[in-house]
């Protein structure tokens, strides 16, 4: 798949601009925390804040999304009957 398909290839994963565009973050990172420690280490802080509540919050959206278009537990199938056993008698 190298010489047939390069550009699918996972030899290589980063492309030379992505490389340097990482250096320069590096550098830009190192200089900050040189120039300013606390306050860079605060706004690192903060963004890995929000990076993780940016993953979290599906996980606190979906069951209440769900919970509303769920039929509430025992009120049957989508008709809302109740549901009953094979051979019980209906009320």
């Amino acid at each position: 798949i190298l010489h047939e398909r390069p550009e699918e290839c996972a030899r290589e994963t980063l492309t030379r601009r992505q490389k340097i565009a990482a250096a320069a973050g590096v550098v830009v990172l190192a200089g900050l925390l040189a120039w300013r420690p606390v306050t860079t280490l605060i706004a690192l802080n903060g963004l890995a804040i929000v990076f993780y509540a940016v993953g979290f919050i599906p996980l606190l959206v979906l069951p209440l999304v769900f919970a509303r278009t769920m039929p509430p537990a025992g009120a049957g199938g989508a008709s809302g009957e109740p549901t009953r056993r094979d051979g019980e008698a209906p009320p």
